[in-house]
């Protein structure tokens, strides 16, 4: 009987230990701010990025504020998933620059609001709060569509792991431009002012780039045109 109790409880203690890193691989991964429940999609210039690795530590990256461009970095350390408080604490924290992630404290508890694969909503304090929501970014190859007419800057925050870009555009009846900067202003890539008979594509370098900005620019407001780009 004794034996059998044991047995039990030894597979209920790995049943919950499952639970609890079931729970925890859905944190792991990277997540960028995206706006508040107020105003979701209006996010900052700059947003964080918060980096969480299966290996416990953990990564904040902030173009703006981070050193260096290639991986701007401005505060690392430890990070532990609880599944039944369902909260993320950060210790150890190791700040890169003087720009802090909400407090400066040795330990710092985000609490889970709502959770999925795809979004965190993080609140500051338990109760009512007004959380903030992370966007998911994929490590894989990401393909995002844009279409339109007149002229418009769109933007797409990376991870600084992609390695290259691939372009396809048309433009149709009216002669457009499509000009591609990195998170510096640097120009990667003109297409010119044209017309396009065909879909056109083009391969571009992404090493060390954490944020591309394209912008159109038309001659007439009412052109129309497309673009899709692939980040791998």
């Amino acid at each position: 009987m004794k034996t059998s109790l044991n047995v039990i409880l030894i597979i209920l203690l790995m049943s919950i230990s499952a639970c609890s890193q079931n729970a925890s691989n859905k944190i792991i991964g990277n997540w960028l701010y995206k706006g508040t429940e107020n105003n979701m999609g209006q996010g900052m210039e700059c947003p964080d990025l918060l980096v969480f690795n299966t290996d416990g530590n953990y990564s904040i990256l902030n173009d703006c504020y981070g050193d260096d461009i290639k991986s701007p970095i401005v505060e690392q350390g430890k990070w532990v998933y609880d599944s039944k408080e369902k909260k993320i604490t950060l210790k150890d924290r190791i700040y890169s620059t003087n720009y802090t992630f909400h407090h400066n404290t040795p330990v710092l508890t985000l609490y889970v609001k709502e959770g999925t694969a795809k979004l965190l909503k993080l609140c500051f304090n338990q109760g009512n709060c007004i959380a903030e929501n992370y966007e998911k970014i994929s490590d894989g190859s990401k393909v995002e569509n844009y279409s339109g007419s007149g002229s418009t800057t769109k933007k797409l925050q990376l991870t600084g792991k992609e390695t290259a870009l691939k372009l396809s555009y048309e433009f149709y009846k009216e002669p457009d431009e499509l000009i591609i900067y990195d998170q510096n202003g640097k120009e990667l890539h003109r297409t010119s002012m044209r017309v396009t008979t065909k879909n056109e594509t083009v391969t571009i370098n992404l090493s060390g780039i954490i944020k591309l900005i394209f912008k159109i620019e038309s001659k007439d407001m009412t052109s129309k045109w497309k673009f899709s780009v692939e980040v791998k």
